[in-house]
């Protein structure tokens, strides 16, 4: 919730264990025992909170930028009947 207020970003959709991956390396930064030492720590420190938003939203970006993940983005892959339209979106990097 601290992220969605700061910065309006609903991570809901994001799979847990890579939010969850990402709060553990935060805790271990900070040599903390449990998930509401840091809640609390955020409270306090606003620029922590940017710093985790961040360190989640690499993680996707990442993904993009991979050659590997956006390589399906070559027309063989893509099979269209002549009647059919077809739109193929890529992210800019």
């Amino acid at each position: 919730m601290i992220l969605r207020s700061v910065f309006g970003v609903d991570f809901s959709g994001y799979r847990m264990s890579t939010i969850q991956r990402r709060v553990e390396r935060r805790l271990a930064l900070f040599n903390m025992d449990s998930v509401e030492q840091y809640v609390d720590y955020l409270r306090r420190h606003p620029d922590e909170v940017q710093e985790l938003y961040h360190d989640i939203l690499i993680m996707v970006t990442e993904f993009f930028a991979s050659p590997r993940a956006t390589s399906c983005s070559s027309p063989r892959h893509f099979r269209a009947s002549s009647r059919r339209t077809m739109r193929c979106e890529r992210a800019a990097i």
